[in-house]
């Protein structure tokens, strides 16, 4: 190999983003949401199996990748560890590994054990190393965007999945967790669109992220409680519910600063919080006996699913011309 060869792909891996990591949740946590029709609407099995495979060798090749940068690129590294938004995506890595965990424990609850030994402790890691940097260094409100809310989400998921392969009392800590530190982060977030000017553009797609907390918490809470079907749903539940769901509404409102926007690998942060809101529309349609609901979290999977798969086509051809892995 030539040495500049050599040296083209080593730049390559020096620019490969840790984005990638935020499109396996997306792919990932669609996967789930068809699992969730699948069970209350009776879909076919084979659309969630087939998404979370995909999900499963995105998060494989993105792993294998990153990991020969952090060898042969140190510096890069710590330049997306540093950098406001990359190191949100970073931690995004061990909450596509926990969607896996969820992924998996209906087939093989002792793979999901040992992935989800490995990715609890990791995304707490990854916590602790966000409030140390706030209470250190500080950030400073400009700096605020909804991806800090990515590793609030990984504490509820490893809840859910920690509840899946048995460790209750575990998936409480993590559930409380994100209760507090993803409800905290949501109200300075809000109050930074308010106080601050508009996201550039690339981050105006984070706009969809508060979607997200809430509605994990209205998944999860009843999962933890053991709730079974003629129960009675609790005001939590209701009430954390129809907040992701206005907050779906109301970006649907401003859809015209998203109409606008040029094609990135920042629309991946469109793409689990729309897997969120549609499963959950799901479980709470059946919980609650809401047929129209129902009809609605049905429509509202089948639109974000062909969205998302445009991203993903979108992503593989701006992969091939050369656009996406790229200096800043």
């Amino acid at each position: 190999m030539s040495d500049a060869t050599s040296s083209e792909h080593s730049s390559w891996l020096a620019y490969f983003p840790p984005t990638f990591f935020g499109a396996v949740m997306g792919v990932s946590g669609l996967g789930l949401a068809w699992r969730q029709a699948e069970r209350l609407i009776g879909f076919s099995t084979l659309p969630g199996d087939i998404i979370l495979i995909i999900g499963a060798l995105i998060l494989l090749i993105a792993s294998l990748i990153y990991a020969v940068k952090m060898m042969r690129h140190p510096a890069a590294l710590q330049a997306d560890i540093a950098h406001p938004v990359k190191s949100a995506f970073l931690s995004a890595f061990p909450v596509a590994l926990i969607l896996q965990v969820s992924a998996l424990a209906p087939i093989h609850l002792e793979v999901a054990e040992i992935l989800w030994l490995i990715g609890a402790p990791a995304s707490l890691l990854v916590n602790f190393y966000v409030f140390s940097r706030w209470y250190l260094v500080g950030e400073g409100v400009t700096r605020i965007n909804s991806l800090w809310l990515i590793p609030a989400a990984g504490s509820f998921l490893i809840a859910m999945a920690g509840k899946h392969v048995g460790y209750d009392e575990a998936a409480w800590f993590f559930f409380a967790i994100g209760v507090l530190f993803g409800g905290s982060l949501l109200i300075i977030t809000i109050y930074r669109y308010i106080a601050e000017p508009i996201l550039p553009d690339p981050l105006i797609p984070t706009y969809f992220v508060p979607i997200v907390p809430p509605g994990l918490m209205s998944i999860i809470y009843p999962m933890l409680t053991n709730w079974q079907m003629g129960d009675e749903i609790s005001s939590f539940v209701r009430i954390t519910f129809y907040f992701a769901l206005f907050m779906l509404l109301f970006n649907l409102a401003m859809i015209r600063i998203f109409w606008r926007l040029k094609f990135s690998m920042g629309w991946w942060a469109y793409t689990f919080p729309l897997d969120t809101i549609s499963a959950a529309m799901i479980i709470y349609a059946h919980a609650t006996n809401n047929a129209l609901m129902m009809e609605f979290g049905s429509i509202l999977l089948h639109v974000s699913s062909l969205f998302i798969l445009y991203i993903l086509a979108r992503t593989v051809i701006e992969i091939a011309r050369g656009t996406v892995i790229t200096p800043d």
